[in-house]
């Protein structure tokens, strides 16, 4: 068995990752993908290809059939065990044969682009895709696709091409035979990039009808709360019958959804008008003559309904589905509805026949028609990739490795790289057997690949392409790689020569010789560069980029001739080219420019953006109303485009109008744009706010201060704390807050003598000596905090600023602002908050005990609220108190706030559209291996262990990436290896008993809420964290049991009361042992930790090394409670068994366990006592007492007392209450034996200040019990 192998067998063991072979390149590549979960020899499943590379070299090489040799040509390129040298004797006998046939073709093809001879390969695919048409192999469609495609990507290499093979591609699209569908689309890109250079008119609305797109498209929205939830939400546009113009919009939402203006050019159907993200839906309505079977396919669609039945679902949580791009259906004659529901603002629905020619249809957006109501028949699935992806997987038998190797590369060009990797992994999955493309190939998809973090993949795709290169070093992408990356690790110098050879190598290669270029230029290498250039342009005299580059060139040398001449070439072979236009924008001919843009405009009169671009040439030109058409063209495409808004005002102030910014400022904010750059302009140019008013003037405040001769105890007293907030009905606000503070000792000169840099708008940063001179501070660009110079006792500080809040244009809710009247350690002179708010947004208004009632002003639609509170001493700072936000005296402010908004928000938002990707599910049933599937809670078990122990907490929280690189959210692992395994893991958030109940209905909507998950199990619903390694499966903190907690599944949370019961968290101290007559003692104890206290004991012995393990025992854990105590035996139970209670098991001399009192007597001082008396150490209090997590603390030790021993004051059995606060004693003497029997149980919570006097009243009583000493005499 390989190491691997054992690894994957032995999941819960944190070694996985250690001791790694990193002897050869490819190691560290084998052992990620192992973590990855791929199929490792001897590990997983094999995959056999339809011929063994052996027996198609045997076969190839004596064979006069070109199509076998073809095969054994692809075979060396691909399989496993194939090799360069073969490759190269069998691309030679195929040459002598001259094959004709879509494998010889393909073969040469694909060889040819591996190795630089990309010209070729253009003409070769060509020739694979015009003989897949006739081919009855099954494979033709994915190889037609994937030649059609890189014909496409090569055709740039090849002189001529276009011309060559328009023919042949009109006559494909005609009879396009056994191509595809798929394929069928290529072609027309392939055709239509001849056809551009004839600068048709109408070239758009052919490429349209050649690609069946539907030309009458509407499109509504927005729909929803813009978060994953809407995927499976269901939405007004989908009922049957005809739309409104406009539905009811969801509570909250920004945008009422309506029928959205749209633009059509060619196939691409997009929203014209601004709307804010969120569900679009796409309609449209065909009539068909008869009934016929058809292809449907609607770019970006998540869900597709005909004739109000769903016809297709891709849903982006299920692995590989994004590739279901068309649906095939049969069709009755009649009128036939077309509904898509989409995530983006643009599509392009086509109706094409099975075999991909466009259907002749008509369409058109009347709803009122009606249409079918009969049910379309939903054929086999003509998405040739989902052959090989079923249920969330790769099928296991593809049939061949060319069906393997055109997938992958297929799949990948559908956005879907994670498939592309495990599609390729038979083919690489032993690095020594893989073929040098077959690694290269697999590079392209690491790249992409999610499951990989940023680190991995960049050290992944090198070591592939290092691994490639010694496989084949005829691979020129491969080499490319390697030099680019020394390049970037040791600078271009020392990588130009390597580069310059692989030029020579491959000179046909254009890639290279830019690459060249490039690095001659980042080099600063001027003759090199020239050099280079020139070769450029006279190998590729067609090429438009190195005619670009070659322009560039010349133009920069003062060349003007040459880069004239290269440029009339350029425009000759690319009429569309925009260099010209550049060309005279960058040296501001402005009318060589226009007369550019309309020589455009006149071969494209489809390009509506040549008319908006004049404008802008006429705009630099200086025409004013031009200056004010454009931008106020802009802002009706765009109403939320401040700056756009900002630059006309510009305009308009410079033509001496008045008013201007505030009238920006009010559409702005009318038309929901963020308003801050704005009213930033208002304040510099006006020299005023909106806010002026109500500014203070800071040394009047001091002059009045220091007039009533106050004095204020503390290190700093602050004179004022100002704050008006203007809040409009859009939410939008703007908040000014304004300080002064006078120091009062050498501490706050410490304190206050650097300063943060502010945000927002400042309006003063100063020191106010107190002889009154100004002192700025002091700026250095380096440093992030600014000096306030030369501060001195009886200084005063002053910062004034304007801080803005953008609103979301509807104005349903405004997240609001706290102002607390009182700190810690500074006490207040004036503290002051005004709010400026619309009368038709009522105010949600929450504040605390010690706040008076407001003034209240209004002035029109407007109502002013002013709080004051005067002389505030600092606020106390008292042991165990509750967060000083809550006892302070504050005001919150707000509207629209709501915990059921909270809550459907976050449950929206928390909804994961991650598919679960096969490898983390191998590697989910690798972790569980042995475990009873039906056992969900041992599954569950086994996965929160492995995330634990193997997962350091860090900022990721893709789950694929956590999992595999074992660094990142653990939440957000262990929830993935649940879902890869079908345990249904929910968020929730609970409440928590330790909060402060709410004041009103903000504070009730902002509460603290502590998320916890529920795994539904085989027998009920169970709860946890996922926090600290060494935490039991299945632990709450004390502080939510019991409580209310909101599950976050659906558009309304579910409301359900966390467990009451819950792992204890407790020390239990059992024992027994003699008490000698000297007052010493020999013990036998068990000390065991429950709950967080056996986690945070773990947490420390996994740092302890085992020779300091004894001294930390006597020391921490004896020794306070058994002074002087030694060691004499120690076991510890349960260490690495992290569900059950860590034991320590002792046995200990005690020298002075009591002591002696005379000749006869005995004190004894009950060890390991629980004590209460810390919480009470106040003689009152003026802040609540809070417990922060519940605990309990237990006694049982039983003593034997020596011969004649008499005990003089057994403490009474009692068991007094507090609330949820127990305390139990129960010693008992039978004999000469003394059992001690004391027990603690404090529940989290709090203590009002209010009811603290009883509680020390409480605490007196549990103490005398708990700790009162217990006096032995000997008669």
């Amino acid at each position: 068995m390989s190491p691997s192998c054992s690894a994957r067998r032995s999941p819960h063991r944190s070694s996985l990752a250690s001791s790694a072979p990193w002897g050869r390149p490819w190691a560290r590549w084998l052992l990620l993908f192992a973590l990855a979960g791929s199929a490792l020899p001897g590990c997983g499943r094999a995959e056999s290809p339809r011929d063994g590379v052996t027996l198609l070299r045997e076969r190839g090489a004596e064979s006069d059939e070109a199509e076998v040799v073809a095969e054994w040509l692809l075979a060396e390129l691909i399989s496993p065990d194939g090799q360069a040298e073969q490759a190269q004797r069998a691309r030679a006998r195929l040459d002598r044969l001259g094959g004709k046939g879509m494998l010889s073709h393909f073969a040469r093809a694909l060889d040819d682009a591996a190795h630089g001879r990309p010209d070729r390969a253009a003409d070769e695919f060509v020739g694979a895709l015009l003989a897949a048409r006739s081919s009855q192999d099954p494979r033709a469609p994915l190889l037609a696709w994937f030649a059609a495609q890189q014909a496409n990507d090569h055709r740039s290499s090849r002189p001529g091409f276009g011309e060559r093979w328009h023919e042949a591609l009109e006559g494909l699209l005609d009879q396009p035979g056994n191509i595809g569908w798929r394929a069928y689309g290529v072609v027309v890109d392939l055709w239509s990039a001849h056809a551009w250079s004839k600068a048709r008119a109408d070239l758009n609305d052919e490429i349209a009808r050649k690609l069946g797109c539907l030309t009458a498209v509407r499109v509504a929205g927005p729909f929803g709360d813009d978060n994953p939830a809407d995927i499976d939400r269901d939405f007004a546009a989908e009922a049957p019958g005809p739309w409104p113009q406009r539905w009811e919009p969801r509570p909250g939402a920004v945008e009422a959804p309506r029928v959205l203006e749209t633009e059509q050019i060619g196939c691409d159907v997009s929203v014209e008008e601004p709307a804010a993200s969120g569900v679009t839906y796409a309609e449209s309505y065909i009539e068909l003559p008869r009934a016929q079977r058809v292809i449907l396919a609607v770019s970006g669609a998540w869900r597709v309904w005909v004739d109000d039945r769903q016809v297709l679902d891709r849903d982006v949580r299920t692995w590989g589905i994004w590739p279901r791009y068309g649906v095939a259906l049969e069709l009755e004659p009649g009128r036939h509805r077309i509904l898509a529901k989409m995530g983006a603002t643009n599509t392009a629905i086509r109706v094409l026949t099975a075999d991909g020619r466009p259907l002749q249809v008509t369409s058109d957006t009347d709803a009122s028609r009606g249409y079918g109501m009969s049910a379309p028949r939903v054929l086999d699935d003509p998405n040739v990739l989902m052959r090989y992806v079923k249920d969330g997987d790769v099928v296991e038998d593809l049939g061949d490795d060319l069906t393997r190797f055109l997938a992958a590369f297929l799949a990948n060009l559908e956005g879907e790289p994670d498939v592309a990797s495990v599609l390729m992994e038979p083919l690489v999955r032993d690095p020594e057997r893989a073929t040098g493309l077959s690694l290269a190939m697999s590079a392209r998809f690491v790249e992409g690949d999610p499951i990989f973090d940023r680190a991995q993949t960049r050290d992944l795709v090198h070591e592939l392409q290092v691994l490639a290169a010694e496989r084949d070093p005829r691979l020129w992408q491969a080499r490319l790689s390697l030099v680019l990356w020394d390049a970037g690790q040791k600078g271009p110098a020392a990588a130009v020569q390597s580069l310059e050879e692989l030029v020579r190598e491959f000179p046909a290669v254009p890639a290279l010789r830019y690459a060249l270029v490039r690095m001659y230029g980042q080099l600063g290498w001027k003759p090199e560069l020239r050099r280079a250039v020139r070769e450029l342009v006279e190998e590729y005299p067609e090429n438009e980029d190195a005619l670009k580059v070659g322009i560039d060139l010349y133009e920069g040398e003062g060349d003007d001739a040459k880069a004239q001449q290269l440029l009339q070439r350029l425009v000759e072979r690319f009429p569309d080219t925009e260099v010209p236009l550049a060309r005279a924008l960058a040296r501001r001919d402005y009318e060589e420019a226009l007369r550019e843009l309309r020589r455009l405009g006149a071969r494209r009169p489809d390009r509506k953006d040549i008319a908006e671009r004049v404008y802008d040439v006429m705009v630099r030109a200086g025409n004013d109303h031009d200056v004010w058409k454009k931008l106020e063209a802009a802002i009706a495409k765009e109403p939320r485009d401040v700056h756009s808004r900002l630059a006309l005002a510009d305009a308009r102030i410079a033509g001496g109008e008045k008013d201007v910014l505030a009238r920006t400022l009010a559409d702005a904010v009318q038309a929901g744009g963020d308003p801050t750059l704005i009213e930033e302009a208002v304040d510099l140019i006006e020299g005023m706010t909106a806010l002026q008013p109500y500014r203070l003037d800071a040394l009047e405040v001091i002059r009045d201060y220091e007039a009533r001769g106050e004095h204020l105890e503390g290190t700093a007293v602050r004179v004022l704390d100002y704050g008006a907030v203007w809040v409009r009905a859009d939410g939008s606000s703007r908040l000014l807050e304004h300080e002064v503070i006078r120091i009062q000792s050498e501490e706050a000169i410490s304190q206050f003598a650097e300063m943060e840099r502010m945000g927002g708008l400042v309006l003063h940063q100063r020191v106010i000596k107190k002889d009154g001179r100004i002192l700025e501070p002091e700026f250095l660009a380096e440093k992030p905090t600014v000096t306030m110079p030369h501060l001195e006792v009886g200084d005063y500080l002053e910062t004034e600023r304007i801080l803005s809040q953008w609103g979301d244009g509807s104005g349903t809710r405004w997240s609001g602002l706290t102002w607390f009247f009182r700190e810690e350690n500074i006490a207040y002179a004036r503290s002051e908050f005004l709010v400026i708010s619309p009368a038709s947004r009522p105010l949600q208004i929450d504040h605390t005990t010690g706040v008076p009632e407001p003034e209240i002003t209004q002035n029109g639609p407007l109502v002013q609220r002013r709080w004051r509170v005067d002389r505030s001493p600092a606020a106390p700072v008292e042991p165990f108190a509750a967060p000083v936000s809550e006892y302070l005296p504050r005001v919150s402010v707000g509207w629209g706030q709501t915990l059921e908004q909270r809550l459907r928000i976050t449950a929206g938002n928390l909804v994961d559209l991650t598919p679960v990707d096969p490898r983390i599910r191998r590697i989910a049933r690798g972790i569980v291996e042995g475990i009873d599937p039906g056992k969900t809670t041992e599954r569950a078990r086994a996965l929160y262990r492995w995330v634990l122990e193997n997962v350091e907490e860090g900022e990721e929280t893709d789950g694929r990436r956590v999992v595999v690189s074992r660094n990142g959210n653990r939440w957000r692992g262990f929830m993935t290896l649940c879902n890869a395994l079908g345990i249904r893991a929910e968020y929730a958030l609970a409440e928590s008993r330790l909060s402060a109940a709410p004041t009103g209905p903000l504070s009730e909507a902002q509460r603290e809420l502590v998320p916890l998950l529920r795994l539904t199990t085989e027998k009920d619903f169970l709860w946890l964290t996922v926090g600290d390694r060494y935490a039991p499966f299945g632990y709450i903190p004390s502080q939510v049991r019991g409580q209310r907690a909101y599950v976050m599944v659906g558009d309304a949370p579910e409301v359900v009361a966390v467990p009451a019961e819950g792992a204890e968290d407790a020390i239990h101290y059992v024992g027994s042992g003699a008490l000698a007559a000297d007052g010493s003692a020999k013990l036998d104890l068990v000390l065991r930790f429950h709950g967080r206290f056996a986690t945070g004991l773990r947490n420390g012995l996994a740092q302890v090394p085992e020779n300091q393990l004894v001294n930390i025992i006597e020391s921490r854990l004896l020794g306070p409670a058994l002074q002087g105590a030694r060691l004499e035996s120690h076991r510890v139970e349960a260490l690495d068994e992290l569900d059950r209670p860590l034991a320590l098991h002792v046995r200990v001399s005690v020298p002075h366990l009591a002591t002696r009192v005379g000749a006869k007597g005995l004190v004894l001082n009950v060890p390991f006592t629980p004590s209460l008396a810390g919480y009470a150490a106040l003689a009152r209090r003026s802040t609540p007492l809070l417990f922060r997590e519940g605990s309990a603390q237990s006694l049982e030790l039983t003593l034997e007392l020596p011969a004649g021993a008499r005990v003089e004051n057994l403490s009474p059995q009692l068991s007094p209450k507090f609330g949820d606060l127990e305390v139990e004693v129960k010693d008992a003497l039978e004999g000469n034996t003394l059992t001690l029997s004391r027990r603690m149980r404090l529940e989290a919570g709090r203590v009002q200040p209010e009811r603290y006097p009883d509680f020390r009243k409480f605490v007196r009583v549990a103490e005398d019990a708990l700790s009162g000493s217990i006096r032995i005499r000997k008669e």
